[in-house]
């Protein structure tokens, strides 16, 4: 389990690395062996998103660049292209978000986010 890239399909984007690195450090805020850990935490990104439940909210260290403005700008700049390509253009939810005043790159970024969470839990626990 410490090799989560290989249960990945998306390690072809430019973000996938650093997106792997986030989750490996914020395991540690978690209880049980490294399986446990890492389903716990895919499981909560799938019920709470990004925010957590408030237990586990994602901060920490490498993850400021998916919280604060400026690195969160930073980031979304240096992956634009694979970010967008990622999540191909659902504009329902895009325009309700941006209509409360979340700029795209924060909406594309978190969306990213979760949703490689996501596509990493249901290739190691979907059918276990």
């Amino acid at each position: 389990m410490e090799n989560i890239q290989e249960f990945s399909e998306n390690m072809k984007y430019s973000f996938a690395e650093p997106f792997i690195q986030i989750i490996k450090f914020e395991l540690k805020h978690y209880e049980g062996n490294t399986q446990k850990r890492l389903k716990s935490f895919l499981e909560e990104k799938q019920r709470y998103g990004f925010r957590g439940n408030g237990k586990h909210p994602i901060c920490g260290k490498g993850t400021g660049k998916l919280i604060y403005p400026e690195l969160r700008e930073k980031f979304y700049k240096k992956h634009v292209k694979d970010l967008e390509n990622y999540l191909g253009k659902p504009k329902e939810k895009l325009e309700e978000l941006i209509k409360y005043g979340w700029p795209r790159s924060t909406w594309v970024l978190w969306t990213s986010f979760e949703q490689f969470c996501s596509n990493i839990y249901n290739n190691i626990f979907k059918n276990k």
